[in-house]
């Protein structure tokens, strides 16, 4: 038995619809500068030809399941809402093929990541995050819907 510190926090983990299980989270990966209007909105415009996407993580202890209350945060005044497409990978994976990366994915839900925009355009030197992203309780991603032949892979490269 492995004796703690103090205690770690649970296993954080969303619903699968049409299951009894619960897919259970242990990272969470973000895509920065992949939504040209939402670039240009930002201040950041990406020419899609030569754009380098960038990544960043959040602790899994940021997610609220959909339907939670969320206070508005302190310290803000533009706690402002980006729906996301979720993308839950199921198989571990590392340099797999472009062809083959969708037998890693399990299923999909929308999410909606939240931001205190003031915060995170005041901080930001040429990155998306900061103290306005990444903290307590700011992702509610929805159910996650399995892979399955009545749900198609999304057409085309998604970017």
């Amino acid at each position: 038995m492995i004796h703690h510190l103090w205690t770690p926090p649970p296993v954080r983990s969303l619903p699968v619809r049409g299951r009894a299980e619960r897919l259970p989270i242990n990272r969470l990966f973000f895509v920065g500068r992949n939504y040209h209007a939402h670039a240009i909105e930002m201040g950041k415009p990406v020419d899609k030809a030569n754009a380098t996407l960038f990544y960043f993580t959040k602790a899994p202890q940021t997610l609220v399941e959909s339907g939670a209350t969320i206070a508005y945060p302190p310290g803000t005044a533009n706690f402002h809402h980006e729906m996301e497409l979720v993308v839950a990978i199921g198989k571990p994976g590392f340099r797999v093929a472009r062809s083959d990366a969708h037998e890693l994915v399990y299923g999909y839900a929308c999410g909606l990541d939240m931001t205190r925009r003031d915060l995170q355009l005041v901080a930001r030197a040429g990155a998306a995050v900061g103290p306005g992203q990444g903290r307590r309780l700011d992702d509610r991603p929805g159910a996650v819907i399995s892979r399955s032949p009545l749900i198609p892979d999304p057409p085309g490269d998604i970017r």
